[in-house]
């Protein structure tokens, strides 16, 4: 059971049927609490994981890789499809876009702008699978 939980459950307004957790702290507590919150007025962002149904198969088994992790200046990834890569998004812990790469991917990319801390690169090939990996700069 987890615990680790802000001033809940209180409902506020009656209006908080979702639930987030807060990666930079809460108005009235800490980072990493969950709060009750209202998902109608809040914009969030989240992952989903699921399970694959019996009988259903993943269209795609293929992975990512990538290195060195953490890494300084240069990230290296390899993709096991033959398909092309059409571009390559990286994402805060927010869910905020902070850096788009659409070529020159074949010697790594250079993440040297960004801040120390987590991130997540995306990688989108051209039939539409999308692969997320995260990383630490």
């Amino acid at each position: 059971m987890y615990n680790n939980w802000g001033d809940e459950p209180d409902d506020f307004g009656d209006s908080q049927d979702g639930a987030a957790m807060s990666v930079n702290g809460w108005p009235l507590g800490i980072a990493g609490e969950w709060n009750g919150v209202n998902d109608d007025a809040n914009e969030l962002f989240f992952f989903v994981e699921y399970e694959p149904v019996d009988g259903i198969e993943e269209e795609n088994q293929s992975s990512i890789s990538i290195y060195p992790n953490p890494v300084s200046d240069l990230l290296f990834f390899t993709v096991d499809v033959n398909v092309q890569i059409e571009m390559i998004r990286f994402y805060d812990v927010a869910g905020q876009i902070v850096q788009i790469n659409t070529e020159n991917w074949t010697e790594g990319v250079d993440v040297s702008g960004l801040q120390g801390g987590t991130y997540f690169i995306e990688i989108k090939l051209e039939d539409g699978v999308i692969f997320t990996e995260k990383f630490i700069k």
